[in-house]
């Protein structure tokens, strides 16, 4: 299985909230920009893959997001 919520971040980025989905997390960073990582498999990470991400990935979109939310099923 996909390794879920926490994952050790080795980043200057500071983030602003985290939600944790069944097999993915979402996290928002100071900057207003989403952090995906975990199971894809539906394209729930919005990278426009379902790959897999085990490392925190950035969702390169020009908006700035004020609130994030994950939850366990589609």
């Amino acid at each position: 299985p996909v390794p879920n919520c926490p994952v050790s971040i080795l980043s200057e980025t500071k983030f602003k909230q985290i939600s944790a989905g069944g097999y993915h997390c979402i996290a928002q960073d100071e900057e207003g920009k989403l952090w995906v990582w975990g199971d894809n498999e539906y394209g729930q990470l919005g990278t426009g893959t379902t790959i897999k991400q085990l490392k925190p990935t950035k969702i390169e979109l020009d908006i700035k997001f004020k609130e994030i939310s994950s939850r366990d099923d589609l």
